[in-house]
């Protein structure tokens, strides 16, 4: 699976490559195919932290959850907040 293969090339990095071919694909086929790709990456949230970053980037910060500034970091929280928007949007049952 194409996200197995980017989190093992990524997982020893203290940052998020955005430049990272797999990063790039999973964004460019969430912008080009929402429908099917933002429902597959919060299912996989869970497996990889950067599929947070990847949601922004697809969705748009305006239209993403509001991560307030103490829950920052804390990805409970953020696995949380994306998963409520995904139910209020339609994209998780």
């Amino acid at each position: 699976m194409l996200l197995n293969l980017y989190s093992a090339d990524s997982m020893f990095l203290s940052h998020i490559n955005h430049e990272h071919p797999y990063y790039k694909a999973f964004v460019l086929w969430g912008k080009e195919y929402p429908e099917e790709m933002i429902p597959w990456l919060l299912k996989h949230l869970d497996v990889n932290w950067d599929i947070a970053v990847m949601l922004w980037e697809i969705v748009g910060q305006e239209k993403a959850p509001h991560v307030p500034e103490e829950h920052a970091g804390r990805r409970d929280y953020i696995v949380e907040q994306w998963l409520a928007w995904g139910k209020l949007n339609g994209y998780v049952l």
